[in-house]
């Protein structure tokens, strides 16, 4: 059996156990961001637009978060 995962960092632990007992298993987490990488024929991890991507520096979160996806609930300092 073959299960597909795209469950964050969760699927990294996941695989491990899965795996340990028997099954086949692929993080497909960020299939969709290395597909448009590919289509964009990027030869590095570039940002890309409404996207939050953890392997690149200049991540979509600030612009996001203008479009009041996110809301401040309080500020810890």
């Amino acid at each position: 059996m073959i299960v597909l995962l795209a469950i964050g960092p969760t699927a990294t632990v996941l695989s491990y156990d899965l795996a340990d007992n028997g099954f086949q298993v692929i993080d497909i987490g960020h299939l969709d961001v290395e597909y448009q990488w590919y289509l964009m024929q990027a030869k590095k991890k570039t940002p890309l637009e409404n996207r939050t991507v953890n392997e690149v520096r200049d991540s979509q979160f600030n612009k996001m978060a203008n479009y009041n996806q996110f809301k401040m609930l309080g500020r810890i300092e």
